[in-house]
């Protein structure tokens, strides 16, 4: 009986391991002894693409980014490579990526031309200046990313949260008088007119916008703003600090004699949520919407 036990166990062994050595089981397992597969090496260019490819799950495989991308907080470690309007390839191709993400408008072109002769592709991304072109972003750069479910994902939450946005502009009792200043230092001091970001965020908010008759960003005189008279003022946190802070705004002729300003109507926002149609658009939203119904509220307890 023992023999037939210790028989019985040494045919199991064995047939183990002929099992174990086999063309068929070692294919079997081959995932599991196989080397993980390298990760990208990204270089993102347009701040709304670094935030989406961060947003995605992505940013553990970006080693560069450009000037404009500020958000989230661990974009400021990476090695930046210029500005995006003004890229030059020989400090993107510095980093050895194996793929790079790029705004539409990213230039010049001839750098992105040089870029792709050198072997590493180049994405480049749809413009995004609404919902709509907001959620096909996010999918070309979820493709792109091989991450399609986290693409629908992030868009689902996005949606979300924007149909709460909207709801607080829907409950809006008026459509403020709103106009956005693009500053850089003491001396630039634009307006953004019809077909820019800021057009379309102010009408998404429930603004009206009173450089709408302007095409584009364009510097405005002391006069345009005391003839526009905005209930409402909106600057970005980086124009308000390369401008020296907000008493310098109060004081710039023509904005002084506006309602806005003498109300202490002046909203500042993030560069990022307001401008790039990004994950953070609902948030910008909420936070020009919440401004609104309080100035409203102020109007109309002052008119009774």
């Amino acid at each position: 009986m023992m023999n037939y036990i210790i028989s019985k166990k040494l045919r199991q062994f064995l047939y183990l391991v002929v099992l174990t050595s086999s063309p068929l089981f070692t294919a079997c397992n081959s995932s599991e002894q196989r080397p993980a597969e390298d990760k990208q090496r990204i270089v993102t260019l347009g701040g709304s693409v670094t935030e989406i490819t961060f947003a995605l799950g992505a940013g553990v495989e970006v080693i560069g980014t450009d000037l404009s991308s500020t958000y989230p907080a661990e974009v400021q470690k990476l090695p930046r490579v210029g500005y995006w309007r003004t890229l030059s390839a020989e400090g993107v191709l510095s980093l050895q990526p194996s793929l790079v993400l790029a705004d539409h408008e990213c230039g010049p072109p001839s750098s992105l031309q040089q870029i792709e002769k050198a072997g590493v592709p180049v994405q480049r991304l749809p413009e995004s200046i609404s919902p709509e072109g907001m959620r096909t972003r996010i999918r070309a750069i979820a493709t792109a990313l091989s991450r399609k479910e986290q693409g629908e994902e992030l868009i689902r939450r996005v949606d979300q949260e924007y149909s709460n946005a909207q709801k607080l502009v829907q409950a809006l009792p008026g459509k403020p008088r709103t106009l956005f200043v693009y500053m850089r230092g003491s001396s630039i001091f634009s307006a953004g007119g019809a077909g820019t970001h800021a057009d379309a965020m102010i009408r998404l908010c429930g603004g009206v916008n009173v450089a709408a008759s302007i095409n584009g960003m364009k510097p405005v005189s002391p006069e345009f703003f005391m003839q526009s008279q905005p209930d409402v003022l909106i600057v970005t946190t980086s124009g308000l600090e390369s401008a020296g802070g907000i008493e310098p705004l109060r004081q710039r002729p023509g904005l002084a004699e506006t309602p806005a300003v003498r109300n202490g109507h002046i909203l500042v926002v993030d560069d990022l949520a307001f401008l790039g149609f990004g994950p953070r658009m609902p948030e910008a939203i909420r936070q020009v919407a919440e401004t609104y119904a309080k100035v409203l509220q102020q109007s109309s307890t002052a008119a009774q």
